[in-house]
């Protein structure tokens, strides 16, 4: 079914895949555990996420099959079109309660700067409000990770509050932003 004039989805027993002009997102899979140690092993990748790096392709793969295993999330890896299918990246949508989800998202430092964040972002985003029925989408964000603030704002998202101290992680207390997207902010 197509959503636009660059984004496709594909539902199949479930399974959802998404392609942009420049990407393909399809469900996270033990496999890209290699792919994904780039980012998830990356000291300042991972710096404003809510755990710490990853030491071993082993510990990502065990990360992935926590996140893949568990109920009301799903992971898509961020893939290139017509290209080698290795993991750059990927994005999460968690449920949290009826018609609203959290998205995160991250990519390998070498993917970082094209773009591709911003595209996979708005793919997801269309997909969880057209092909899921969302009324709304939160994401949760660190204060000082500007890449992924001005992905979020330049999507449409609206910033929402800052939780102080909210998360704490391998860094020390981190605040959080909150930007929220409603469905009817983009009709």
């Amino acid at each position: 079914m197509e959503q636009s004039s660059d984004t496709e989805e594909r539902f199949a027993e479930g399974v959802v895949c998404l392609s942009t002009q420049r990407l393909w997102l399809r469900p996270l899979e033990l496999d890209d555990a290699e792919g994904l140690f780039a980012g998830l092993g990356d000291e300042e990748t991972m710096r404003y996420w809510s755990c710490a790096p990853k030491t071993s392709v082993r510990e990502v793969r065990e990360y992935i099959a926590s996140n893949i295993s568990t109920v009301g999330v799903q992971c898509l890896a961020l893939t290139r079109a017509g290209g080698d299918d290795l993991a750059m990246g990927w994005v999460v949508l968690m449920d949290r309660k009826p018609g609203i989800v959290e998205i995160g998202f991250l990519l390998r430092p070498d993917a970082c700067g094209h773009g591709y964040a911003r595209e996979a972002v708005a793919a997801v985003v269309r997909y969880a409000f057209d092909g899921r029925q969302m009324r709304r989408i939160t994401a949760d964000v660190d204060p000082d990770n500007g890449a992924s603030l001005r992905c979020l704002l330049a999507l449409g998202f609206k910033k929402e509050g800052l939780l102080r101290e909210n998360w704490e992680t391998h860094i020390g207390l981190r605040d959080s932003v909150i930007f929220g997207l409603l469905a009817r902010d983009l009709q």
